[in-house]
This record gives C-alpha cells, sequence and structure tokens, in this order.
C-alpha cells in the first residue's frame, strides 16, 4: 500500500534553491540553498523538526544549491549526498558520494541520480521512489539529453527548468558572454525547451508539473507557465502546472 507522500518547493531561482519531500515522518532536502532558520520553519509547517531531515541531495555546487549548508551541518545530522565532483568541490569534507545510475535508499526513499548538463563540476538531477510515487527533479540543465529525458519518463511529480524567455535574455541588461553562457549546451532551459521537458514528462504519465529556476531579470512567471500550457494543450494532456516562486515556498503537492 502506498504512503501519503509530499513535495514542496521551498525557494527557486538564483538567490536560492531547496526542495522538500516527506513521507511517512521522514524527510529529504534536494540543495539547500536557503537559511536553517527558514528551513526549520517550514519544517514544523509540516510537523516535522531537523531530526526528521535524513538527507540533503546535492546538484552542484554552486552557491544558490549549497549556502545553507555550512549552518545546517552543524544543527543536524542529515546525510549530504552528491555527485563525486560535487563533493571534491565543497567547502567541507564528509559528503556521501553517489553514482549516477546507481540507488541509495534514505529511508522511505529510494534515489537514484542522473547526469544532467550543466557549467559544474558533476552536476546531477534525481529521482526519487516512495510510497509508490516517483519524483523527478532537473533544476540547471543546459540542454535536453537522452539520459535527462529518460529521467522523466514516467514521473508522477516532475520539476522542470524554466529559467530564461529568451527574447528578454536577448534584449535585457546582461553582458554578451553571460548572455551566450546562459544560452550554451552548459547554461539553462528557456521556456519553451523547459515547456518541451515538460510535455515529453506527461507524454509519460506525469501529472504534476513544477516549473523551476526562473530568472529574476530575465524571465516571469506567466511566460512560463504559458509556454508549458500551449506545450501540453497541443499535445492533449491535462497534467497540473504551477510556478515555483524564487524567494518563498511554493503549492505544496500531495500524493
Amino acid at each position: 500500500m502506498g504512503r501519503e507522500v509530499t513535495v514542496w518547493p521551498l525557494a527557486s531561482g538564483s538567490n536560492g534553491n531547496a526542495i522538500l519531500l516527506a513521507c511517512n515522518g521522514s524527510a529529504v532536502l534536494i540543495d539547500d540553498g536557503i537559511s536553517t532558520k527558514r528551513l526549520t520553519k517550514h519544517l514544523a509547517e509540516m510537523g516535522l523538526t531537523l531530526d526528521n531531515l535524513e538527507a540533503v541531495l546535492l546538484t552542484h555546487e554552486h552557491s544558490d544549491h549549497i549556502g545553507g549548508l555550512p549552518v545546517l551541518r552543524k544543527r543536524c545530522k542529515a546525510r549530504l549526498i552528491a555527485s563525486r565532483g560535487t563533493a571534491r568541490c565543497l567547502p567541507f569534507r564528509g559528503a556521501e558520494t553517489i553514482v549516477a545510475g546507481k540507488s541509495v535508499d534514505v529511508g522511505p526513499f529510494t534515489i537514484e541520480a542522473f547526469k544532467v548538463p550543466h557549467d559544474a563540476e558533476e552536476p546531477f538531477g534525481y529521482v526519487l521512489d516512495a510510497g509508490g510515487f516517483r519524483i523527478t527533479s532537473a533544476t540547471d540543465v543546459g540542454h535536453v539529453t537522452d539520459c535527462v529525458l529518460d529521467a522523466f519518463a514516467g514521473a508522477d511529480v516532475a520539476i522542470v527548468e524554466a529559467n530564461h524567455d529568451v527574447e528578454m535574455l536577448f534584449n535585457g541588461p546582461y553582458p554578451k558572454f553571460l548572455k551566450e553562457r546562459i544560452r550554451g549546451p552548459d547554461g539553462h532551459l528557456s521556456n519553451d525547451e523547459g515547456a518541451e521537458l515538460a510535455a515529453h514528462a506527461a507524454t509519460h504519465g506525469t501529472k504534476h508539473l513544477v516549473l523551476a529556476h526562473l530568472s529574476e531579470q530575465n524571465n516571469l512567471p506567466e511566460l512560463a507557465y504559458a509556454a508549458a500550457a500551449i506545450a501540453l494543450k497541443r499535445d492533449g494532456h491535462k497534467a497540473k502546472v504551477q510556478v515555483a516562486p524564487r524567494g518563498r515556498p511554493g503549492e505544496r503537492i500531495t500524493l
């Protein structure tokens, strides 16, 4: 029999990223780019404490994904799980390493990492199975590979990057080199690229879509949502779509 699983985007964007997943009194976090004070508050809203946090899954070493760790690792005993490359880049030692394609059990969660293209040492996305449900997350993706497509197939919840609107990026204030980095093969997905990945996930059964890691300068929530809605309607899908807010929690998804 399945158990209730909650997926909760706590923060998303260049100012900090964190996605909380809870099942049967256990919790894991994908990235920790927020303060431990904020994290503790949000856990309490779910009737949990830092003692319930069993692991933090690190996608890569950029500061908006690991900024909360120096304090968090002093306050709780959660396992830190990352690729070997990410672990080498952390400002401390002690992270547990995981290999792409291999699974590890954390409480009620079975976790598998997969490779994503991004300008970091060894970035990962994650697939989590718990309570009979499957959640896939990849929020810093330069381009969609076959590996990424495979990871999203069959997900009940898909957390997909929709970083920028191409027109806003090219007409915006960023210098040329940064625009090229963002649009490059190891940068970030645009709204349209994220929408196509979302449609792929929906084709393979996804019912809940979260659009994440929106740029503050180069995107608007309504643009990201519209791109996904168009792609889903085109393909005849009715998945529920939410846009993860930048500096505050989004809508909880309960499975």
